[in-house]
């Protein structure tokens, strides 16, 4: 009697939901071992395997997914993604931006405003280009002893500005 009730519980815990959900198809659930479900809208479906370890989510707008704490990824449908692994290491891009890190060592960035390469703390080389301001470009080596920055016309008097430090540790060099 006890293994017949254990059946009938088990199988009722697979279709067990608070209600009737608006959009949900179908719906398989086993918290917190599975969760398993499918939407007419926004038309995707999740899959969760021992919540929150595991997690898959895919809809109209992305598809995320997670394995705590080895990584994490999203793919937007504008092609923007993003991925991260252990924690250390990270990529990020999209059509406008794109960026790498190997944490604390490595980073790199490119995009329409910024570009960024660092071997911290060995070497560093950062680009802004901004429309009202001239593009400047700082090189770091053994950083902070030694920063150099150069400028594509010359800077206000004393070589500062608002974007610039003014310590005795910057050479300013004007191209």
């Amino acid at each position: 009697m006890m293994r017949r009730f254990a059946i009938v519980f088990a199988l009722a815990l697979t279709r067990c939901a608070s209600g009737p959900e608006t959009g949900v198809d179908e719906k398989v659930n086993l918290f917190p071992l599975m969760r398993y479900e499918t939407r007419e809208s926004p038309a995707g479906h999740t899959l969760d395997v021992l919540w929150p370890i595991y997690q898959h989510e895919r809809d109209d707008a992305a598809t995320r997914s997670h394995l705590v704490p080895l990584y994490w990824t999203e793919d937007e449908a504008d092609g923007s993604t993003f991925l991260n692994l252990l924690v250390l290491f990270w990529r990020n891009e999209s059509p406008q931006h794109s960026a790498w890190h190997l944490f604390p060592f490595l980073h790199f960035e490119s995009g329409d405003r910024v570009d960024n390469a660092h071997v911290w703390p060995f070497y560093g080389r950062r680009t802004v280009r901004t429309p009202d301001e001239p593009t400047r470009t700082t090189h770091a080596v053994a950083w902070p002893l030694n920063e150099v920055e150069t400028a594509t016309t010359a800077l206000r008097a004393g070589g500062c500005s608002a974007s610039t430090d003014c310590s005795p540790w910057r050479a300013v060099i004007r191209t």
